[in-house]
C-alpha cells in the first residue's frame, strides 16, 4: 500500500509551524523568571534516540520538548518565541485530543524528576531539548532551559547488498523482485514517488521517515518477522498511480527498529492508465 511519507517524521512540530509566524512576532506570553530552575542532561544517544534526564530545583510542573534544533531555530529567534510556539502547539493538541488545555496539560505536564526515553530521532541530527516551568491552566512559570545533542552517525551493522530488479509495472502497480547478498539480513521495503524522494536530502533520511510512518501507521513490529524479508522476494506494490515514477528502497531493519544496511533504491514508472 503506497503511503505519502513527506510530513510523517515532522508531526512534532507541524501543529506549531501552522500558527508560529502569527505567534513569534507578538508573543504576550512571556516567562516569569522565578527560583525554579533545571538542570538537564543528555545520555545513551544513539542513530535513533537518546535519554533525557531533567531535574528541577524544587516543586513545580514542568513542560519538556525535544524537538530538531534546525527547525526550532529557522522558526524562533529568542526563548520567549520558543515558549509562545509550545503554548500554541498545547492549544492545538488539546483540540485535537479533544480535551481542555487544562485536561490536556495535566497529561503532559511533569514533576520531580523526570527520565524520558526519546525515539524515533534522525540520525546525526542535533536536538534542542526545551524545558520550562508550565502550571495546569497554562500559566508559564520559569523562563527556558535549553540542552542539546546529537544522535549518532549512521553506521551499518550488517554488510549486505541488494539488487532490485523490475518483474511487471501496470497502471497502478509495480512488482520487483528483490535479491539480498546475505540471506540472513532481514529488510524491509516500501515504494514513494520521485518527486517525494527527491525532497530528502540523503536516502536514510527517506528511511527514517519510512520506519516512523510504518510504526505510527501500519502497527509494523520489527521483531514479528511476517513484517520483514530475508533471501530473494518478489514484492508487489499496489494503489499507484498512473504514469508516475517511483522509486522502490529497500534496506536491512533490526528486531528493534533500526536499519542496518546502507539502503538500495531503483525507479521504475507506471505505464499510462
Amino acid at each position: 500500500m503506497y503511503v505519502q511519507l513527506s510530513l510523517c517524521r515532522r508531526l512534532v512540530l507541524f501543529a506549531s509551524a501552522l500558527l508560529l509566524f502569527g505567534s513569534c512576532s507578538d508573543s504576550d506570553d512571556s516567562a516569569a523568571e522565578q527560583p525554579l530552575s533545571f538542570q538537564v542532561s543528555v545520555s545513551d544517544a544513539t542513530m535513533t534516540g537518546a535519554t533525557v534526564t531533567v531535574d528541577p530545583s524544587g516543586e513545580g510542573t514542568y513542560y519538556v520538548s525535544v524537538d530538531n534544533r534546525a527547525e526550532v531555530d529557522a522558526l524562533c529567534a529568542t526563548d520567549e518565541e520558543y515558549i509562545a510556539m509550545k503554548l500554541d502547539f498545547i492549544r492545538v493538541m488539546a483540540g485535537v485530543n479533544k480535551l481542555s488545555v487544562e485536561e490536556y496539560l495535566r497529561r503532559e505536564l511533569r514533576s520531580g524528576r523526570s527520565v524520558i526515553q526519546e525515539t524515533d530521532l534522525y540520525y546525526d541530527t542535533e536536538y534542542c531539548v526545551g524545558v520550562f516551568g508550565l502550571d495546569a491552566d497554562g500559566t508559564v512559570t520559569t523562563g527556558l532551559a535549553r540542552s542539546y545533542f546529537r544522535t549518532e552517525t549512521f553506521a551499518p551493522s550488517a554488510e549486505c547488498q541488494f539488487i532490485i530488479q523490475e518483474v511487471a509495472c501496470t497502471a497502478s502497480s509495480i512488482e520487483v523482485e528483490v535479491g539480498a547478498s546475505d540471506a540472513s539480513v532481514r529488510y524491509y521495503a516500501s515504494v514513494m514517488s520521485a518527486d517525494e524522494f527527491s525532497s530528502y536530502d540523503t536516502v536514510n533520511e527517506a528511511v527514517s521517515d519510512i520506519i516512523f510512518s510504518a510504526e505510527l501507521f501500519d502497527d509494523v513490529d520489527w521483531s514479528d518477522p511476517s513484517y520483514t524479508h530475508t533471501g530473494r522476494n518478489r514484492l508487489l506494490f499496489e494503489g499507484l498511480e498512473a504514469s508516475t515514477e517511483y522509486v522502490v528502497i529497500v534496506f536491512g531493519i533490526s528486531s528493534e527498529g533500526e536499519q542496518t544496511t546502507e539502503a538500495a533504491t531503483a525507479t521504475f514508472s507506471t505505464t499510462a492508465a
